[in-house]
């Protein structure tokens, strides 16, 4: 091993004072980026499949009246261009928030919809914009909740194993997201803001997971998946400790299904903007780190 290695990976400090023990290299981006692509493969059968589900997802849920008026904010988006478009203030309100469709899912393009209040799911081609009039959040600040058993925090983690977890989140959708889509968050992940948060069972095999997107100090959960209430339970509140330890107010779970989770609450599409613009730029970037959940971390009354 050179010197360089030794010194630059932060791995390898064992290695320096036992012989013959090596750290594992950490892989360079361009194997990152070869994993992930095959990871994310779409055959053309595949995405056509994935592409009639979205239509057909769509169509069956819409009267013929709303099914114009989404083509009509199509046109909008292909004539004056998607900046204006995602914007909540244009929010179709059937289907509730639809906004847009997206081609665009760079990095920029992505956060730039975040930062106005708007959220990304799947889509026909690329992604879809939503911002509904309804926001189901949790109040990080005041929540008030039981710890977290030591026992089972070491079966938890964050900030690894990112692409797993996307793909586990995308293999129960009811749409998937399309391998470009996949493709960006991960850039967001690289970006450090997105994270995931994961749940292991006793023998290593996993059970839980979500990933989303930071936003100045809120939080957006973007997909999930889950075993058992009770492994998401204790996954959403490791994730809130964690939130609530690294100073964020809000996290969102518009995205995903958040009915069971006890916590949330209702706010208008305009307070939800508003908090984003108020604190958009109070949030950090950068790779989580396991934070252990103290006792007291939930004492703060709601």
């Amino acid at each position: 091993m050179t010197l360089s290695n030794r010194v630059w990976n932060p791995n390898s400090i064992p290695s320096m004072f036992s012989e013959h023990i090596e750290p594992e290299p950490h892989a360079a981006p361009a194997h990152i980026q070869l994993a992930r692509a095959q990871r994310f493969h779409e055959s053309f059968t595949q995405k056509l499949q994935r592409m009639a589900r979205a239509i057909w997802h769509t169509s069956a849920q819409l009267p013929l009246s709303t099914s114009l008026r989404v083509i009509d904010a199509v046109m909008r988006d292909k004539t004056v261009g998607v900046a204006t478009t995602f914007d909540p203030n244009h929010a179709l309100a059937e289907p509730d928030g639809f906004c847009a469709l997206l081609e665009d899912v760079s990095a920029v393009t992505l956060m730039n919809i975040y930062g106005r209040g708007a959220y990304i799911d799947s889509g026909v081609t690329s992604a879809s914009c939503w911002a509904p009039a309804q926001r189901h959040v949790v109040d990080i600040e005041n929540i008030r909740q039981t710890p977290i058993h030591p026992q089972h925090q070491r079966n938890l983690s964050v900030d690894t194993n990112f692409e797993a977890i996307l793909t586990a989140c995308n293999a129960v959708r009811e749409v998937s997201n399309s391998p470009r889509l996949l493709h960006a968050y991960c850039g967001l992940f690289d970006a450090g803001v997105a994270h995931c948060v994961g749940l292991d069972d006793a023998d290593g095999s996993r059970v839980a997971g979500l990933f989303g997107i930071t936003v100045g100090r809120i939080f957006v959960v973007q997909g999930e998946f889950y075993t058992n209430a009770q492994d998401r339970n204790l996954l959403y509140k490791f994730l809130f400790a964690q939130l609530k330890n690294r100073d964020f107010v809000l996290a969102d779970l518009t995205p995903v299904a958040h009915a069971a989770i006890v916590w949330v609450k209702n706010i208008a599409r305009e307070v939800y903007v508003a908090e984003v613009s108020k604190h958009l730029a109070l949030g950090t970037i950068g790779r989580w780190h396991f934070t252990p959940v103290q006792d007291q971390a939930f004492a703060k009354a709601a």
